[in-house]
């Protein structure tokens, strides 16, 4: 049997979920599907998830593209911005930039499925203030998959989640670049994430 890759999206969390099916990775993520309510919750996030595949990604960035031409991009770099400001903001909660937070940013960051996240842990970031750059690659990106060849970075939800997840973290304000991305014919995406330089 071939299963398509899918999105999780998150929505307000949902605490009254009843047993059902358990999918789960050894320290990242658990999911429990209630069949009677017909809804997925990730039980490490305590929050109810949606299910998006492939199929529905790549029409979306046709139909945005389509609608907006190169507004797209900013459309969809603007989600990833909101929801990597959220994560960072979840991230200060629980302790900062101490070592208990790091299992916290990184089970976040692989509940998501959108492939294998590689980035410095947070306390060597964190050692001599602020970061000037950080350097992040993503294997197997599901934005990239899903889009598929185009010659051009397609990662941009990442990208913004990226970008917000420093912006909050270090307070200060970054850019992230897509340097490299599948869907340009690289092996893995890579994003750099920069200090912003003033205008």
């Amino acid at each position: 049997m071939r299963f398509k890759r899918h999105l999780l999206l998150e929505s307000p969390s949902n605490r009254d979920a009843r047993e059902g099916l358990q999918m789960s990775s050894p320290d990242t993520h658990t999911f429990k599907y209630d069949p009677d309510k017909e809804i997925l919750e990730n039980t490490l996030l305590n929050t109810r998830v949606i299910v998006f595949d492939a199929d529905f990604i790549k029409a979306l960035t046709d139909s945005l593209t389509k609608a907006f031409h190169t507004g797209a991009v900013v459309i969809l770099y603007q989600m990833g911005l909101a929801y990597g400001e959220l994560l960072g903001r979840r991230i200060l909660e629980t302790g900062g930039l101490g070592k208990q937070a790091e299992g916290v940013y990184r089970q976040r960051y692989a509940s998501l499925a959108l492939g294998k996240f590689r980035f410095p842990t947070l306390v060597s970031l964190a050692m001599s203030g602020p970061p000037t750059a950080i350097k992040v690659s993503l294997e197997d990106s599901f934005f990239a998959k899903a889009v598929g060849m185009t010659g051009q970075p397609e990662c941009h939800i990442v990208r913004g989640l990226l970008e917000g997840t420093a912006n909050v973290v270090f307070r200060k304000d970054y850019v992230c670049q897509e340097v490299k991305c599948a869907s340009k014919g690289d092996q893995t995406c890579e994003f750099l994430v920069q200090l912003r330089k003033p205008a």
